[in-house]
């Protein structure tokens, strides 16, 4: 899964990258992230082998292609977008509606929270994993502020939003 690829840029310098295709889209990387949430571009063919590497272990280890690679796809991507992932989430609760799992009820919530003006809306444009408890906090206020939610119905808004992070 994936392959490394060298290319001359400008001034012949070699920029490393690495190629994935996933469900018949081509994701290229060719930086990692570091520790402060920035962005580095592999340096060497043996900085991105590694990485190449580090998704190959995500994948034996039981994630999917798309979880391998995101932590390793700019933060503005939409496959790291929280929006993108709730509307796969959104899937998940409709199959099991229909198979009599959930409540169609519990969907219809669930469906109007992650409306494009809904509660989620205010997370939507966060990366996965750039949640966090100060970002649960902020959104907290803004749902108590801005959209003047009482204490149980953000409780339940963020209980809902919890069973989406897992």
């Amino acid at each position: 899964f994936g392959t490394y690829t060298p290319e001359k840029g400008e001034g012949g310098r070699v920029r490393h990258r690495l190629t994935f295709w996933i469900n018949g889209e081509r994701y290229r990387i060719s930086s990692e992230p570091t520790a402060h949430g920035r962005r580095r571009p592999f340096k060497s063919k043996e900085a991105a082998c590694g990485a190449l590497e580090e998704i190959r272990a995500e994948l034996r280890g039981g994630n999917t292609p798309m979880q391998a690679i995101s932590p390793f796809l700019d933060k503005s991507a939409p496959e790291n977008q929280i929006g993108t992932w709730i509307n796969r989430w959104l899937e998940v609760k409709r199959d099991q509606v229909a198979s009599g799992e959930r409540s169609p009820t519990y969907l219809r919530e669930l469906e109007r929270y992650a409306e494009p003006q809904g509660h989620f809306a205010y997370m939507r444009a966060f990366a996965i994993w750039e949640v966090s408890y100060g970002v649960l906090e902020d959104w907290s206020g803004h749902l108590q502020k801005k959209a003047r939610l009482g204490a149980k119905t953000r409780r339940n808004v963020l209980g809902a939003f919890r069973s989406f992070m897992g």
